[in-house]
């Protein structure tokens, strides 16, 4: 028969963060609490009395402890439904106590087995039966209390604090989000040990499944504009933890970010991290987003002359940006933005007066990486996901392959062009089609993004960089359908075009090409984003 009249919880957490208190808290309101292994000790240790788990199943930790908590006198405290009178009647013949609570997170295997090397590293960080019995208590939810984050005690407490022992009042709305906080941790937990498991296996990554869950993150204020409600959740899938994500960024200062700000500092970040390894003589990149497209890009040898040049790129665009470096900001750069308006600045971290400068304009967000010392190019394949009307839509992004660029015309463009293909490929790769920009060496001087026609992007561009704008390279991320983008380009004092190529009419681009004495290389890559 059972044993107990006392509510029971079951405690087994691998982040021990606040357990002390929270189990002390629950005893001295009349539970009495399961426990095993570490979390035991942990628990004894400080004066908290702890009923081993062995001692309600008759067995001791078997398998090296890789099986504790598998055992009916476990998952039917579970299970059992308190409105059932034969779920009671049945777990009573047995002599089982029912489990009111349970408090469990799970081995670390995000942050651990997710960089291990081998399968069998792997495999010893995977929980089974902690997911076990969070499912069970999940499925009985108003039977039994899952508790699955240190985040989740002070809720519990307070309606602990405020209900009779005998009768444990969490209110049904409390239950079903603590149990669908719950699947949700199973539904990652299990997505990660996927994606790590076939990581292992010899199937290139777009054969593989692709397994994704979300995590509610925060709500904001409102979407891309006011009449529309957003949410962030964070997401987790693939073998590889990003550590340089924007999900893994730390808020430093300034107002919530809002659903705009998320989608322009993706864009910065992904643009400053893609061109941070290119040229090691000009090491400091800055990347200036204004509507998820670059409006200034630079690379140079300090900071201060990169944020400079990619200012100077189309300053009108700049206002109320989105600014990314690739280094620490320091105390020069900061005084050089000034009081430049601009809604967040990104980058691996702020020296200290740096920080105290920007603060002073109170919204400005500021965001950096907790030890990171640089942004730094991905040399692995990443998958990227985008989701159009209920279908998920995936697609690779692997390193660049070597490129053997042409040149097609008369004309030869100047010595070193070679160099700069990496930089303007990388930025025009980071331009909503159609678009065009115009770069002098490594910075960007007239960007023409987003155009529905190719040669309307070249005016843009080529009115955006102006007098600065001869003598330099313009890109194209497709291929000129008609010769009337080129005479467009003429116009500017261009002296170089780089283009995939691959008209039905690239003869006749060509020939504009040679007609104007503009060098034209064409080098068999599209660079679309849409």
């Amino acid at each position: 028969m059972p044993t107990s009249s006392h509510p029971t919880a079951l405690i087994s957490v691998s982040d021990k963060t606040g357990i002390v208190e929270f189990a002390r808290t629950i005893t001295e309101l009349g539970w009495r609490i399961l426990s095993t292994g570490g979390t035991a000790e942990k628990l004894r240790e400080n004066d908290i009395n702890v009923i081993d788990v062995s001692d309600i199943t008759g067995y001791p930790p078997l398998l090296d402890g890789r099986v504790k908590t598998l055992h009916p006198s476990i998952h039917a405290a579970l299970l059992a439904r308190r409105d059932h009178p034969n779920d009671l009647k049945e777990i009573a013949e047995q002599g089982i106590d029912p489990i009111d609570m349970v408090v469990i997170n799970l081995y670390p295997f995000k942050s651990k087995g997710m960089s291990s090397n081998s399968w069998e590293s792997a495999t010893d960080l995977i929980d089974i039966g902690g997911p076990t019995m969070i499912r069970a208590s999940a499925k009985n939810s108003d039977s039994v209390i899952v508790i699955t984050n240190p985040s989740q005690y002070d809720t519990i407490l307070s309606e602990l604090k405020n209900s009779d022992v005998e009768k444990i009042s969490i209110s049904k709305q409390t239950r079903l989000k603590l149990a669908a906080e719950a699947f949700n941790l199973t539904c990652e937990y299990d997505a990660l040990i996927s994606s790590k498991t076939w990581s292992f296996t010899d199937k290139e990554p777009m054969e593989c499944p692709n397994h994704i869950s979300t995590r509610h993150h925060s709500t904001l204020r409102y979407g891309e504009n006011p009449h529309q409600e957003a949410v962030v959740h964070h997401i987790s899938h693939g073998p590889n933890i990003d550590s340089q994500s924007l999900a893994s960024s730390r808020h430093l200062q300034g107002p919530p970010l809002s659903y705009n700000n998320h989608l322009d500092l993706e864009s910065a970040l992904r643009l400053a991290r893609s061109i941070s390894s290119i040229n090691s003589s000009k090491p400091h990149a800055c990347v200036i987003v204004k509507h998820n497209n670059p409006c200034g890009v630079a690379l140079a040898e300090t900071q201060v002359e990169a944020w400079n040049a990619a200012l100077a790129s189309d300053p009108e665009s700049a206002f109320g940006c989105i600014i990314a470096f690739n280094h620490q900001v320091t105390i020069s750069t900061a005084i050089e933005i000034g009081s430049h308006f601009l809604e967040c600045i990104i980058a691996p971290s702020f020296d200290r007066d740096a920080i105290n400068f920007l603060s002073q304009k109170a919204k400005r967000r500021i965001l950096d990486f907790p030890n990171s010392p640089t942004l730094l190019s991905s040399p692995n394949i990443t998958v990227e996901h985008r989701i159009v009307s209920g279908q998920l839509l995936i697609q690779t992004t692997p390193p660049p392959k070597p490129l053997i660029p042409k040149v097609v015309t008369k004309s030869l463009p100047d010595n070193g062009w070679e160099e700069l293909i990496p930089f303007g490929l990388a930025v025009s790769q980071a331009v909503s089609s159609n678009s065009i920009l115009i770069t002098q060496g490594t910075a960007t001087v007239g960007i023409g993004p987003g155009q529905t026609s190719r040669v309307e992007a070249v005016r843009i561009a080529t009115r955006r960089a102006g007098e600065r704008g001869k003598g330099g390279i313009l890109w194209s991320d497709a291929f000129f359908p008609f010769r009337d983008g080129i005479d467009a380009v003429a116009e500017s004092g261009v002296s170089t075009i780089i283009q995939p190529g691959g008209s039905i009419r690239d003869a006749e681009v060509i020939a504009a090409a040679n007609e104007h004495g503009i060098a034209m290389i064409m080098t068999g890559r599209r660079t679309f984003r849409h």
